[in-house]
């Protein structure tokens, strides 16, 4: 009986500890994610090889790549007006998620000017049915920035609330509304319904009624966006965080990006640190973030920026170019679970998990950035049965001496 006893409870531990072992390091790769991303270069198109080269210097993939396509300016070196197969599917191959920002020619002599009312009275049909034909062809997901800072306040008539983009005279918030509803009609119903729609305002500290009078509902926009040039952190305070607010009071259930960002602080290193760390994760309803990378301007490679953008972009809060299977509408970041498998175009450096939970303002939640999850249920009734068996085998054993002693 003792010898049986001891053979059962072996035999239960050797089966069971390998699921045990399994489930306990599964607990590790729950992670709460957004979409990090770039624009590279000085040109509207996007040059893949200065994409790899900048992923290269901070070590870490981008899972958003956003580029300029405008619709009526001549292709050339500088713009790709049509759909661009060859463009998407080296964006796709790489594992990153394409982000068009796309919109009419604006304010340039050079080319011919189209205002909104030839948008909204289907002069740019044939276009645009082309661009939702193409679309579908493609047949995968991916974002469109649509006619974005159309709050441009460098061209804005405050009397006349005039301007909107592409900032022509007459160009009024209830015809952007038309225009931009107009679009997406013609677009998703030529079969371009796979695209995320992303409103995006100019950062020029607009208030909440000027954004609301330019908004053109729900069923018309996916994500909601602000971008940010900033002097400081201070700053963030004083004009970015107002326009994310006021974004979610008009539409609050929708995702958030900051479409464009780059730094103007003296201190870049810190100023960085800080927007990745901290500002981001306080705004939980921002899933994505896309920096503006535009040497030798505005740019996060150079000595006084690179290590501290490096180590805060590394963090696991930040997804990496493992979209290369995504099938679904890029409405948040996939938690790290995304149908997707890593295809990075280069040996880039491994990325460590940095572990920190920040409170938001005036609030009692929580957004944490790759903490581990807590032992599941089936965990600990695995341990609990290991642990009741021991204690019977045990419990016969001492019973088997007792009587053995007592005879």
């Amino acid at each position: 009986m003792l010898r049986k006893a001891f053979v059962a409870v072996l035999a239960i531990l050797v089966v069971s500890t390998p699921f045990f072992s399994l489930s306990t390091q599964s607990i590790s790769t729950s992670t709460d994610q957004i979409f990090w991303g770039a624009w590279v270069g000085s040109h509207h198109i996007g040059y893949y090889n200065l994409l790899s080269d900048f992923e290269a210097q901070v070590g870490k993939g981008v899972s958003i790549w956003n580029w300029i396509q405008l619709w009526n300016r001549p292709q050339d070196s500088e713009n790709i007006p049509n759909f661009d197969f060859s463009l998407m599917n080296q964006a796709r191959s790489h594992g990153v998620i394409p982000m068009v920002s796309w919109g009419p020619e604006s304010g340039n002599p050079a080319f011919p000017f189209y205002n909104l009312d030839s948008i909204i009275n289907g002069s740019q049909d044939a276009y645009l049915i082309k661009w939702g034909q193409d679309s579908a062809k493609w047949g995968h997901p991916y974002f469109v920035r649509l006619m974005w800072e159309f709050t441009g306040s460098w061209t804005y008539d405050q009397t006349s609330q005039t301007g909107v983009y592409p900032w022509g005279a007459g160009n009024s918030p209830a015809k952007f509304i038309q225009a931009w509803q107009h679009v997406v009609n013609v677009v998703r119903g030529a079969g371009g319904t796979q695209i995320s729609w992303v409103w995006c305002p100019a950062m020029t500290g607009d208030s909440e009624a000027r954004l609301s009078s330019c908004y053109p509902g729900d069923n018309y926009v996916d994500w909601l966006a602000v971008e940010c040039y900033i002097a400081s952190t201070q700053s963030f305070s004083q004009y970015v965080q107002p326009m994310i607010d006021s974004e979610l009071n008009i539409s609050p259930n929708k995702p958030q990006m900051i479409a464009e960002i780059g730094y103007g602080d003296t201190n870049p290193g810190t100023w960085w640190t800080n927007i990745l760390n901290n500002v981001m994760p306080r705004n939980p309803n921002i899933k994505a973030v896309v920096i503006w990378e535009m040497p030798p301007g505005l740019t996060v490679v150079n000595s006084a920026t690179l290590s501290s953008f490096k180590q805060a972009i590394s963090s696991s809060y930040y997804a990496s170019n493992i979209y290369a299977n995504l099938n679904v509408s890029p409405l948040e970041a996939l938690n790290g679970t995304p149908n997707s498998t890593p295809t990075p175009s280069s040996q880039l450096t491994p990325s460590p998990t940095y572990i920190y939970s920040t409170s938001l303002p005036n609030s009692t939640s929580t957004h944490n950035v790759a903490v581990p999850s807590k032992l599941s249920w089936s965990d600990i009734t695995l341990v609990g049965v290991i642990i009741a068996i021991i204690v019977c085998a045990f419990s016969l054993i001492l019973r088997k001496r007792f009587i053995k002693n007592t005879k």
